[in-house]
């Protein structure tokens, strides 16, 4: 992986984290709210229930991009072996 890629890659990860975090603890609020009640009508469980959609949307679109870059560095080189002809293929991995 080229060091600009790999930087980019682990701020990627470091968003996912910190995002995972984010999302980990709002739900653990919900939890809180829902034990004392329901609080469906209740417009602070009503903004953690949108908040953690949101950052369950931006945790999927981060995980595809992370896997996207992931695709992208995958590299396979073929040759063909001088005796037979026959074909043999590598993938390279990081």
């Amino acid at each position: 992986m080229e060091k600009k890629n790999k930087g980019g890659y682990l701020i990627l990860q470091e968003k996912l984290r910190k995002l995972e975090s984010d999302y980990s603890l709002t739900k653990e609020k919900l939890k809180i709210y829902g034990l004392d009640g329901d609080f469906s009508e209740n417009a602070d469980w009503l903004l953690l229930e949108e908040k953690k959609n949101n950052l369950q949307s931006k945790i999927d679109l981060l995980k595809a991009k992370l896997a996207e870059v992931n695709q992208e560095e995958e590299k396979v080189i073929t040759y063909r072996l001088l005796e037979n002809g026959e074909e043999k293929s590598i993938k390279i991995t990081n």
